[in-house]
C-alpha cells in the first residue's frame, strides 16, 4: 500500500468504488441492517463506569497497596458521606441519631451506617473524651446554672421561663448586671422572638449558653458514613441510595424549613454526580455539536444533498465505534465517553474532503457517477494516511497504566478506521442513490486576499511563526498537571461543593492517609513517629479511643450527676392555656420596663440587652393581636426557647452513665474501622494544611512516606494518579511523535516532505502548551490527551496540503485557491464546534478537554493554512520535481 501512495496511484482495489456504486443499494440496505441492529445491542449493554480511580491500571505499586488496604477494610471504600448542618449543635446531633437509626432499618440499601462520635456508647460515654481540666470547667460552669436549671426543671414551659427571668431582672443586684452570660441569654431569647415574628423557626442552643465551651462542646456539623450495596447492572448504581437518603431525612422533617441542612458527599455520591452531568451534557453537547456542524457543512458543501450524506455517513460511523467499544470493552469511562463528540468533529473531515473534490469536479462538466468515483478516488489516498496517523495519535496511549485514556485511545482509533470504511462505502453508495441537485456552485477556495497576503509577506510570516514558536517552548516548561479529582467534576453539585467546604475548612477532612500495622505497638510506635512530623496534624489508631486518667474522670461525673435535676419533658397537651402563658409574657415585659425606665448605671451593655429583648416581646404581644394565630405563635416560641433545653438536658443525663472503656466495650462499627479481621490495625494520618493545594499535597504524602512506605488512601492515590498519568503523557506524547514520522518517511520519498507534515503540528502544540500557561489552563486526568492526539489530527491537515501541492498543480498555483484548503478549512471549524460544544460541559475535566482543543485546533488552522502555505512559498520542493 505503501508503494502506492508513496508513487500516487490508487491504494484501493479497482474494483472497489465501481462496485460500490453498481450494487449502490444493497450496499446501503445491508448498512441500514447491521446498523439498526448494532443499536439495538448498544442500548441494551450500554454502561458508564465513573470512577476515576479504576483508569488507572491496578498493577502499579500504590494500586496493589491500596486493594490491600480495602479488601482489610471494605467499610471505607466507596462509601457516601451525609453532612448535618443545623443551627444548634443540639439539633445536628438528633438529626444526625435519628437519621442514622432510620438508614440501618433499609439494610437490603444500606452494608453500613456509621455515625463518628455518634450512637449509644458516644451518648453514654463522651464526656470521657474530653481532658480532665475540660471536665472540671464543666461541673463548675454547670455548678454556676444549676439554680437555673432546678427551678426551671420544676415548671417546664413558657411560664415558667417567663416567670424565672422574671425574677432574675426584677433584683436589684449589680452581679446580675454584669454577668456577661446573662446578656448573652437575653440576645438568644430576642433572637428567638425575632424569627417567630418573621415567621421562621430557630431554637436556642443552650449548649452554647450555659457550657460557655464553643471549641469542645460538638458543633452544629454532623457526619453520618454510609456504604451502601452497589448494584452495576443498573445505570446508575448509587441512585437508590442516595433517593433513599433524602426521602427519608423528609419524612423525619430533618429540612432547611427546620433549621436543618442535608448535604451527601463522599467518593460513591461524587461519581453519581459525575454521571448524571456527563450523561446529561453529552446528550445535548452531541446534539449541538450535530447541529452546528450540519450549518458548517452546508455553509461549505453548499448542498442540502451533500450535507445530508455526510451526516448519514457520520452518525453510521458513531454507531458502528460506540457498538465497537460495548462490545470490544463492555463499557464507557469519564474519557472514552467524550469520543463522541469528539468524533464528529473528526469524523466529518473525510466527507468534507469527497465532497468538495467531487463538487470541484462536477463544476468542471463530469456527470455525477463520474465524479463521485474520481472524487474518491482523488482523495482516497490522503484520507487513508489521516486514518493512521489519527490512529497512531490515539494508539500512542494504549499501552500506557492510564487505563481511561487507554480505552479511549482505542475506541478513537479503531474509530477513525471505521469512520474511513463508511466514506469509501455507505458515502458513495448514497451519492449515487440521490439525485443531484442542478445549480450554482460555491467558489471552491478559501479567498485570494490570503494568497495575496502570503505571495507579499511570505518570509515574514515564517519569520515571526518560528520566533513565536520559540517564545512558546521557552514557556512550556511551566505547564502544570492538576491531579487534584474534585478539580474535574461539575463545581456545582452538592457532593463537590460539599466536599470541598470540608476540605478546606476545620469542619472535618475527606482525604486522610492510611497506614497499615501488623500487630497493634506496630501502629502504636509509628502513630507516634508520625505525630511529630511538621505536615501532620494528628494519628489517629484504636487505642486513642481507651481514654486516660478514667478514675478520675468518672469521679467528676458523678460529681455532675449530684447537681444535674432529672431530665425535663415538655407537655405533649399543649402546655399551659394561652391566657396563661400570655399573662406570664405581659408580666415579663412589664418589669422589663420597670428595669429600663429605672437604670441609673454606667455600663449600658445590661440595658441594650434587655431593651432589645424587650422591644421583641412587644413585636410578638401585636403579632399575637393582629393575627389572631396565638396557639401557633405560642407553640413556635415554646420549640423555639426549649426544645434544646429538654434534648440538652436529657443528653447530660445519658452522659452521667458512663463507665470504664476498655477494647472489649468499644463498638464494633468503630472497631473495624482500625483493626480488620485478619488482625491488621490503621494508622489514620490527618493533614496540618489544605491538601487540595497540590504542593501541601506533595509535602503531606513525601513526608509520611519517609516513616511508612506503603502509606495508602486518597491523597497518596491523587498524587501517585497524577504522575502515573504525566508520565503516560510524556510516553504517548514521545510514543505518537516517533511512530507518526517513522509512519510518514515510510510513505513520503524524503525526511524533507515529513519535515513538511510535521513543522506546522509542531508549532501549533507549541502554541497550545504556552497558551495553557498564559491562560491558567492546567493539564488533568481529562486534557491530557489533548497533545497525542492534536500530533494525529493536525498532520491530517498538512497531509492534505502536501498532497495537493505535490500534485500538478503547476508553478503559478496557489494551494489556498483550491478545493482541499477549502475543504481543511471547514474541516477545522467542525472540529473547533465540536471541541468547542465541551467547553461548556458542567464536567469541569470535560470542559478543560474542550478549551484546550479548541485553542489547538485554532493553531493548527493558522499553522497549516498560513504558516504552511507561507514556508512553502519559500521552499517548494515540489515545484520543479516530475510527477510523471
Amino acid at each position: 500500500m505503501f508503494r502506492y501512495v508513496r508513487n500516487y496511484k490508487f491504494c484501493l482495489p479497482s474494483w472497489w468504488i465501481p462496485g460500490v456504486l453498481k450494487h449502490s443499494f444493497i450496499v446501503l440496505a445491508t448498512t441500514i441492517c447491521l446498523t439498526s441492529a448494532l443499536i439495538f445491542f448498544i442500548i441494551g449493554h450500554f454502561k458508564i463506569n465513573t470512577d476515576l480511580t479504576e483508569m488507572i491500571s491496578n498493577e502499579l505499586h500504590f494500586r496493589k497497596v491500596a486493594k490491600i488496604f480495602h479488601d482489610a477494610f471494605p467499610a471505607l471504600h466507596n462509601t457516601i458521606v451525609v453532612v448535618i448542618e443545623a443551627d444548634t449543635p443540639e439539633q445536628a446531633a438528633q438529626a444526625r441519631d435519628l437519621l442514622a437509626l432510620n438508614l440501618r432499618s433499609e439494610s437490603s440499601i444500606f452494608k453500613s451506617v456509621y455515625t463518628p462520635g455518634g450512637g449509644p456508647f458516644f451518648n453514654k460515654n463522651g464526656l470521657m473524651y474530653m481532658k480532665t481540666e475540660k471536665i472540671e470547667d464543666l461541673t463548675d460552669r454547670l455548678f454556676e446554672v444549676q439554680p437555673f436549671i432546678a427551678i426551671l426543671s420544676k415548671d417546664f414551659s413558657l411560664p415558667g421561663l417567663f416567670s424565672l427571668i422574671e425574677t432574675m431582672v426584677g433584683k436589684d443586684d449589680e452581679h446580675i448586671k454584669d454577668n456577661q452570660h446573662l446578656i448573652f441569654l437575653f440576645d438568644h431569647l430576642s433572637s428567638a422572638f425575632e424569627k417567630v415574628i418573621q415567621g421562621t423557626n430557630r431554637c436556642i442552643s443552650w449548649q452554647k449558653l450555659m457550657l460557655d465551651q464553643e471549641t469542645d462542646t460538638p458543633s452544629g456539623y454532623q457526619f453520618i458514613i454510609i456504604q451502601p450495596f452497589q448494584d452495576y447492572r443498573l445505570a446508575q448504581p448509587a441512585q437508590r441510595a442516595i433517593k433513599r437518603i433524602r426521602s427519608t431525612a423528609n419524612e423525619l422533617n430533618i429540612n432547611e424549613e427546620n433549621g436543618i441542612k442535608i448535604n451527601i458527599t463522599g467518593h460513591f455520591a461524587i461519581n453519581h454526580d459525575d454521571l448524571l452531568s456527563v450523561r446529561k451534557d453529552i446528550g445535548i453537547a452531541g446534539l449541538v455539536s450535530l447541529i452546528f456542524v450540519g450549518l458548517i457543512l452546508y455553509i461549505g458543501l453548499g448542498s442540502v444533498r451533500l450535507v445530508f450524506v455526510s451526516l448519514f455517513t457520520l452518525l453510521t460511523g458513531l454507531i458502528w465505534t460506540l457498538g465497537f467499544a460495548i462490545i470490544f470493552i463492555g463499557s464507557l469511562n469519564l474519557m472514552s465517553i467524550t469520543f463522541i463528540v469528539l468524533f464528529i468533529g473528526l469524523g466529518i473531515d473525510y466527507s468534507i474532503q469527497i465532497c468538495l473534490h467531487y463538487k470541484e469536479l462536477r463544476s468542471s462538466g463530469l456527470t455525477n457517477t463520474e465524479a463521485i468515483l474520481k472524487g474518491v478516488r482523488s482523495v482516497s489516498n490522503a484520507l487513508i494516511l489521516c486514518s493512521i496517523t489519527t490512529a497512531i495519535g490515539f494508539y500512542a496511549f494504549v499501552p500506557t497504566a492510564y487505563i481511561g485514556a487507554s480505552e479511549l485511545g482505542l475506541i478513537a482509533g479503531t474509530g477513525m478506521f471505521l469512520n474511513l470504511l463508511a466514506n469509501l462505502t455507505v458515502l458513495p453508495a448514497l451519492m449515487n442513490l440521490m439525485p443531484p441537485q442542478k445549480g450554482n456552485y460555491l467558489a471552491l477556495s478559501i479567498g485570494r486576499h490570503i494568497s495575496r497576503l502570503i505571495d507579499g509577506y511570505a518570509m515574514p510570516i515564517v519569520i515571526a511563526a518560528i520566533a513565536f514558536g520559540i517564545a512558546a517552548a521557552i514557556i512550556t516548561p511551566k505547564v502544570s498537571f492538576d491531579a487534584n479529582p474534585l478539580n474535574l467534576s461539575d463545581p456545582t453539585t452538592d457532593s463537590v461543593v460539599t466536599a470541598r467546604s470540608l476540605l478546606t475548612t476545620e469542619k472535618g477532612t475527606l482525604w486522610t492517609i492510611s497506614v497499615i500495622a501488623s500487630d497493634r505497638q506496630e501502629a502504636r510506635n509509628l502513630a507516634k513517629r508520625l505525630r511529630k512530623l511538621n505536615e501532620v496534624k494528628a494519628t489517629v489508631t484504636l487505642d486513642d479511643f481507651i481514654p486516660e486518667n478514667q478514675t478520675e474522670k468518672l469521679e467528676l461525673i458523678n460529681d455532675i450527676a449530684l447537681i444535674l435535676p432529672p431530665a425535663p419533658k415538655l407537655k405533649q397537651d399543649g402546655s399551659y392555656p394561652l391566657e396563661q402563658n400570655k399573662k406570664a409574657l405581659k408580666s415579663l415585659y412589664r418589669v422589663l420596663v420597670e428595669t429600663i425606665s429605672s437604670d441609673t448605671a454606667d455600663d449600658k451593655s445590661y440595658i441594650t440587652a434587655i431593651t432589645r429583648f424587650a422591644e421583641n416581646i412587644r413585636g410578638f404581644l401585636r403579632l399575637l393581636r393582629d393575627t389572631g394565630k396565638e396557639e401557633d405563635l405560642f407553640e413556635a416560641l415554646e420549640t423555639g426557647l426549649l426544645s434544646n433545653l429538654e434534648i440538652l438536658l436529657e443528653n447530660f443525663n445519658y452522659l452521667m452513665q458512663a463507665e470504664p472503656i476498655t477494647f472489649a466495650n468499644l463498638p464494633e462499627d468503630l472497631v473495624r474501622r482500625y483493626v480488620s479481621d485478619d488482625g491488621l490495625y490503621r494508622v489514620q494520618v490527618f493533614p496540618r494544611n489544605d491538601i487540595t493545594d497540590s504542593q501541601n499535597l506533595k509535602k503531606f504524602v513525601t513526608e509520611v512516606r519517609t516513616i511508612a512506605p506503603d502509606a495508602t488512601d486518597k491523597p497518596v492515590t491523587i498524587l501517585e494518579s497524577g504522575r502515573t498519568i504525566s508520565s503516560a503523557f510524556r510516553t504517548a506524547t514521545l510514543l505518537a511523535f516517533v511512530l507518526i514520522a517513522l509512519f510518514l518517511r515510510i510513505v513520503f520519498k524524503r525526511w524533507i516532505e515529513v519535515i513538511l507534515v510535521m513543522f506546522p503540528v509542531l508549532l501549533g502544540l507549541l502554541y497550545t502548551m504556552a497558551a495553557a500557561v498564559l491562560f491558567n489552563i492546567p493539564f488533568n486526568f481529562a486534557n491530557i490527551i489533548v497533545i497525542p492526539l492534536l500530533l494525529g489530527i493536525g498532520i491530517d491537515f498538512s497531509i492534505h496540503i502536501i498532497n495537493r501541492t505535490r500534485d500538478s498543480l503547476g508553478s503559478n498555483a496557489n494551494i489556498l485557491e483550491t478545493s482541499t484548503s477549502r475543504a481543511v478549512l471547514f474541516s477545522a471549524l467542525t472540529t473547533i464546534i465540536s471541541f468547542g460544544i465541551l467547553s461548556f460541559m458542567h464536567h469541569a475535566g470535560t470542559a478543560s478537554m474542550g478549551k484546550l482543543l479548541t485553542i489547538c485546533i485554532s493553531f493548527m488552522i493558522i499553522s497549516t493554512l498560513l504558516v504552511l502555505p507561507a514556508f512553502l512559498k519559500i521552499y517548494n520542493p515540489y515545484k520543479k520535481q516530475d510527477l510523471s
